[in-house]
């Protein structure tokens, strides 16, 4: 609808709506502009994330921090890779491991990194977040198992009979109802093999505790090493405890 089919106007709503079109416009050809580039418009034609909330958290964020995000995002943070693409460098290699030092690399496959647990404390940090949110929310009727090293709430071994452990397990005995929960912190061009990954991992867990009668559910859970969120993710709990028949308002 253009501006001239809308009702009568004054000339302060008009001078806005010009504006928002004005701002709508270029958002959307800066967007484009960024998409055809191969290397920064790489995060951008991620369509499953949510960049309003994203930016919204990250401009929340103290300076350095911001800075170092948006610096990750736009793939300008001074790696060796990078600083060899800018002639500042003659070799990309990461110091620790010796491998091709890229954002990629330092945010998740640095070996080295992964062995001084690095990713594992980024991993727990957010698990520890979702845990302590389901824990406010759940009712009676729900006991909930976390995978963490400081929390004392390990799953029975009536339901884990191997050595696979999800991260959170919440079980509804009188329902017959378990919901697996996984968490996976990976870069954001590879949400779609970690999800397949994690889904092969825990589908014999699944079909074991449906024999043993209970109705159960896997929920992966997506988070990009560089913040950004999966739409769907965004009614994690809503489905959550819509699969518990809980009320919608433990969801809110």
């Amino acid at each position: 609808m253009s501006l001239s089919d809308s009702p009568e106007l004054s000339a302060s709503s008009l001078g806005e709506a010009v504006k928002k079109r004005l701002d709508s416009n270029f958002q959307q050809g800066l967007l484009q502009t960024l998409q055809s580039r191969k290397v920064q418009g790489a995060l951008s034609r991620i369509q499953d994330s949510a960049p309003d909330l994203w930016s919204k958290v990250v401009c929340s964020l103290r300076s350095e921090l911001f800075s170092f995000i948006f610096n990750a995002v736009s793939e300008t943070l001074p790696t060796n890779a990078n600083l060899m693409l800018w002639k500042k460098r003659t070799c990309d290699n990461c110091p620790l491991c010796h491998k091709r030092q890229t954002i990629l690399h330092v945010l998740n496959n640095c070996p080295v990194l992964l062995q001084r647990g690095c990713y594992t404390s980024r991993h727990n940090s957010i698990l520890t977040l979702i845990f302590n949110t389901l824990s406010f929310v759940a009712h009676g009727n729900l006991t909930i198992y976390v995978d963490l090293p400081s929390c004392n709430v390990s799953c029975p071994t009536d339901i884990l009979t191997t050595a696979k452990r999800p991260d959170i397990i919440v079980r509804n005995n009188m329902l017959r109802k378990i919901a697996i929960i996984e968490l996976t912190v990976c870069h954001e061009t590879n949400y779609d093999s970690a999800d397949h990954r994690k889904s092969s991992k825990y589908q014999d867990l699944v079909e074991f505790l449906e024999d043993k009668g209970y109705r159960c559910k896997l929920f992966n859970l997506l988070v990009g090493s560089r913040g950004f969120i999966q739409m769907s993710h965004f009614k994690f709990f809503l489905s959550l405890f819509s699969f518990f028949s809980c009320k919608e308002s433990y969801a809110r």
